[in-house]
């Protein structure tokens, strides 16, 4: 029997409350889709949940119908779980949530979100934000009839969730690849950086307009122009643009570097670049950091390495915010110096006219379209353009840390090309050029850092450090050997843990964990526990789960001894 029927004028959304044929429950059709069984519904939603819910994970549910599936996962729920439910129409919400338990989802704030509404940029920013607690691992549910109804609200947060786990694919697949590159640079650049100066003498004492120049297609059609004004504007490069801009006779104030990867020195075993600053963090190729004589700068990356850094330059050395791209930390530095405009321009991410970067470029080619995966994704000129996962997760992030740190709207995009970057007002090169006449005063920045008092750090500092360290890397060694040692003696007899066993393995972690506080070795450990933790997470209470344990145990310990034997190599070269 039919109660009652509400319309939703703004989405025709047509809505009726029915009684269940068998069971004494209540169901609901949106338009000509039923929610749930038009039989029993509860019933529904425990074989629904039991086969789709996942503990552990980040969960999404499209859709709050009459709660059936919200109350049946709440109640499946663990203290390593969270839900996301996403309910698409506010008019339809009202009229549901009367025979909705909201109680249930009121009383959970830490384990349950309700989201109400189609803002699609906010439900990208919550599922970013839970998403990396749950080393994003997503599970996505949903209810059929909202994504019939729904269609192209559904499409677009199957799309956010594609961009996220793609994003963090590629993350993760960049930490395992470049982690060995990154420690190994950690070290040897702690002797290069000796006469360094920390980024924190320069943070907000300039007010003048910034351009950073990054190395995309559009590039080309800016060059000349560059050239014609580089000396009245104040130009940071992004990375092996640096390639580009001096072979159109274009010196840049400032070199941002970031990448870690060998491949990174051939863009300059052969460029004489000692007269441009070079702004860096430690795990910069260490061939490129000694190649270069000039003026260095250093600064952190978020992470667990400070406190290495902070000791031997005896203060709070700045960090900065990045991501898949040496642009992405241009911008924040670009924001820390300066008070005044900031301009992009280069940053297409995408494959404009087919090409992967400028002109002059080294790691310029040609790009034919069924070579890659791409993706459409609004233009700069508001079309589509095409891109792919790598470049979209740069795009992301760029838009990430607008939403947050560009309050005034001070940065602006220029490319005239490429991508569009949400929270970077387009503008034309030219209009750019033209709105700041008055404010194009180019400081002298090595004048400015040549005044700075203290430059570097102390040699002993550095000499009690490595000392410290190398002794720590051993002690560590050692320690993982000795756990290694009990924990494949019980393995080779087959046996249980006893409490003995367990107690000794307890006092080896205790030892190990207070050894790597300061996370010298970071990057070498960062994948490997990322990789037990996730492996731990998808663990069942199964009867082979101690025996599981034993051989992820073996892993790491086997890991943590390998990546000290290579750490003491690297300390070696530095003593």
């Amino acid at each position: 029997m039919m109660h009652n029927i509400f319309l939703n004028p703004e989405t025709d959304v047509e809505v009726r409350f029915e009684n269940c044929r068998r069971a004494e429950q209540l169901t609901v059709k949106l338009n000509d889709f039923y929610v749930h069984s038009k039989y029993d519904p509860l019933r529904e939603a425990q074989l629904y949940v039991k086969n789709h819910f996942k503990r552990k994970h980040f969960n999404i549910l499209f859709g709050v119908g009459l709660g059936y599936k919200v109350e049946e996962i709440l109640n499946s729920m663990t203290d390593d779980t969270f839900l996301l439910i996403i309910e698409p129409d506010e008019t339809v919400f009202n009229k549901l949530k009367e025979h909705i338990n909201l109680k249930l989802i009121i009383d959970n704030p830490d384990k349950c979100i309700l989201f109400v509404g189609q803002d699609i940029k906010e439900v990208k920013k919550l599922i970013q934000q839970h998403a990396s607690k749950f080393l994003h691992q997503l599970n996505f549910m949903e209810h059929q009839a909202y994504c019939e109804v729904f269609k192209e609200y559904y499409t677009q947060i199957i799309d956010v969730i594609k961009e996220q786990l793609y994003s963090a694919l590629v993350n993760k697949n960049t930490t395992n690849f470049f982690s060995e590159y990154w420690q190994k640079n950690f070290f040897l650049n702690l002797a290069s950086s000796k006469h360094s100066i920390p980024i924190n003498n320069l943070l907000n004492c300039f007010e003048f307009p910034i351009i950073i120049v990054s190395g995309g297609p559009s590039l080309n059609k800016h060059l000349s122009r560059l050239k014609e004004i580089q000396h009245t504007v104040f130009i940071i490069c992004a990375g092996s643009t640096l390639n580009s801009l001096l072979t159109n006779g274009i010196k840049p104030d400032i070199l941002v570097n970031i990448d870690g990867a060998p491949i990174n020195y051939e863009h300059y075993k052969d460029v004489n670049f000692d007269d441009i600053p070079l702004f860096y963090p430690l795990i910069l190729n260490h061939k490129v950091l000694e190649h270069h004589k000039g003026m260095k700068v250093i600064f952190d990356l978020y992470g667990n390495t400070s406190e290495i850094i902070n000791e031997l330059f005896e203060c709070e050395v700045t960090k900065i915010m990045g991501g898949g791209s040496v642009a992405n930390f241009s911008l924040d530095i670009a924001m820390k110096l300066t008070s005044g405009p900031v301009c992009l321009i280069g940053q297409d991410l995408a494959y404009t006219a087919e090409k992967s970067h400028a002109d002059g470029n080294r790691l310029s080619k040609k790009i034919e379209p069924q070579q890659k995966k791409l993706i459409p994704v609004k233009g700069y000129y508001g079309g589509e353009v095409k891109t792919d996962y790598p470049f979209l997760s740069m795009k992301n992030q760029f838009e990430h840390y607008l939403s947050i740190f560009n309050p005034n709207s001070r940065v602006f995009n220029a490319t005239e090309g490429g991508v569009y970057i949400e929270g970077a007002k387009n503008i034309s090169f030219e209009d750019f050029l033209n709105n700041y006449p008055e404010q194009f005063k180019k400081p002298n920045l090595k004048a400015y850092l040549d005044q700075i008092d203290k430059i570097g750090y102390q040699e002993d500092t550095f000499n009690k450090l490595v000392k410290r360290e190398k002794y720590n890397v051993n002690r560590i060694k050692e320690l993982a050997e000795e756990a290694l040692t009990h924990l494949k003696q019980t393995i080779t007899n087959q046996e249980d843990w006893t409490k003995s066993e367990l107690k000794k393995l307890e006092e080896i972690d205790e030892k190990l964990k207070e050894l790597l506080k300061n996370d010298l070795m970071y990057y070498l450990f960062q994948p490997v526990v990322e990789r037990v933790l996730r492996t731990i997470q998808n663990f069942d209470d199964n009867k082979n789960r101690e025996e599981d344990l034993k051989k992820l145990s073996v892993e790491l310990y086997e890991r943590i001894a390998h990546s000290s034997e290579k750490a003491l190599t690297w300390i070696d070269e530095i003593s």
